[in-house]
């Protein structure tokens, strides 16, 4: 994979550039703070289109790990592995709906998404490539 954070690839989307072409280094630009704490946030990009499941997750996965401003929730996350912590940090700003957080952590929390991320992270190691459990 190589060229991101924690083994993840940066986005290539169906084009193999970078999905996020208008601002890659800024994919989401927080414009102000909401009363609740969410942020308010500007997107000047296009939704990319993906080839499979797997293609969309590693650019989902280059958006927390590198992008701005999710990256510093990552980091956090690699500190002190508070699994809701990183959820509520990322829903803040990437949450379009005031239960954006509990509906991730309740995902999370299905045996069958616990089975695939067990199933990735194993086949992660096996290529020899960072497991950022």
């Amino acid at each position: 994979m190589g060229d991101g954070a924690a083994g993840v690839a940066k986005p290539r989307g169906r084009t193999g550039r970078r999905c996020n072409r208008q601002h890659a280094a800024n994919p989401a630009r927080a414009i102000s703070t909401l009363p609740d704490g969410r942020q308010r946030v500007d997107i000047d990009d296009q939704f990319a289109d993906y080839d499979s499941l797997d293609a969309s997750c590693q650019d989902y996965a280059w958006l927390i790990t590198e992008g701005d401003p999710y990256s510093q929730a990552w980091r956090q996350y690699q500190r002190d592995r508070i699994l809701a912590e990183l959820i509520g940090a990322v829903a803040r700003i990437y949450g379009t709906a005031p239960a954006y957080a509990a509906l991730a952590e309740k995902i999370v929390a299905q045996s069958n998404v616990l089975a695939a991320i067990v199933r990735a992270n194993t086949a992660t190691t096996a290529k020899g490539q960072v497991n950022s459990k």
